[in-house]
């Protein structure tokens, strides 16, 4: 399979118990219309996180009664691609200068920026999605990332 290049289109910025994501000048104008959202769908590189594998093992032990589980059944930082997928609150918007200031994203100071979109509810949402018990509400908890407002884990 050829290669994929992706182009960051800004970064996230940490200043205190602030968080925005800083859009590059040439990809401010795409950020018209995210002023009628609520939430926004960030997707951001793993650049900064340390990674213990390039190309993913076929299972990522982890401590549970049941024996190993899946690489791609958890929510570890440690992909086969170094990318992540966050769902934020928008708190501020400013085009001109195209900061996005956010509640809390799981990234460090300097993260780069791979893509925006409105999170939308009709669209994103799966109201009847199940997740296994283990790992709190299957997004996180003890076997995958938190992502908080202040947090610097991934």
């Amino acid at each position: 399979m050829d290669e994929i290049t992706m182009r960051p289109i800004g970064r996230v910025e940490r200043s205190g118990d602030s968080i925005w994501l800083q859009v590059d000048e040439v990809w401010r104008p795409a950020l018209l219309g995210l002023d009628g959202y609520s939430h926004l769908i960030v997707i951001w590189c793993f650049d900064q996180q340390s990674r213990r594998f390039s190309q993913g093992p076929k299972e990522l032990q982890l401590e549970r009664e049941s024996g190993s589980i899946g690489l791609f059944a958890t929510r570890t930082p440690h992909r086969p691609n170094p990318i992540a997928l966050s769902v934020v609150r928008i708190l501020g918007l400013d085009l001109e200068t195209g900061r996005v200031e956010i509640d809390g994203i799981g990234a460090f100071d300097g993260t780069a920026l791979l893509d925006l979109k409105g999170y939308s509810p009709k669209i994103d949402s799966v109201p009847d999605a199940v997740a296994p018990n283990w790992g709190g509400s299957g997004h996180g908890g003890k076997h995958g990332p938190t992502c908080r407002k202040g947090s610097s884990n991934g």
